[in-house]
């Protein structure tokens, strides 16, 4: 599990590093890659949390690649935005699951929480560009896709 993590932490790098080199933004994945090395320390302790690392760097890669391919944002591929929040919410759940087991409630309201932290920042820093406007409806139906991505997977973990 150690090396799947490194291997998604080296996949992800090489996707941000091209995209830094054609666009010049960096802030973001930087920040992404550096504050979940928290997982890595945590894999230490137990195992599963190389899970959830490799989780989120192949998660992120995703709107990297979506990027260099043409799609500037995830919400411009049909449906992408949604089964990234649906996929999002699971892995926070799982991390909920793995420190404070048992407790499913609390997993599927770290993920609703994190959920609208992710929705706060898209409002506050302008995470869309200057001809698409955040509705109401798509931070609604992110937060959803993200609280029923966490209870599938805390309902029907074992």
């Amino acid at each position: 599990m150690k090396s799947l993590s490194f291997l998604a932490r080296l996949v992800f790098l090489a996707i941000a590093t091209y995209h830094y080199v054609h666009t010049g933004e960096f802030v973001f994945n930087a920040a992404l890659f550096i504050g979940t090395t928290v997982f890595l320390y945590l894999g230490t302790k137990d195992k599963r949390f190389y899970i959830v690392d490799a989780g989120f760097m192949l998660l992120f890669s995703i709107p990297e690649v979506l990027v260099i391919i043409g799609y500037p944002l995830v919400s411009d591929v049909i449906g992408v935005d949604k089964l990234f929040h649906l996929a999002a919410g699971a892995l926070i759940a799982y991390t909920s699951l793995l420190l404070w087991p048992r407790n499913k409630i609390v997993a599927v309201a770290f993920a609703f929480v994190v959920g609208l932290g992710w929705e706060w920042y898209e409002w506050s820093f302008g995470s869309v560009d200057s001809t698409q406007t955040i509705t109401i409806i798509d931070t609604v139906t992110d937060l959803f896709s993200d609280v029923i991505g966490g209870a599938l997977l805390a309902f029907f973990s074992a």
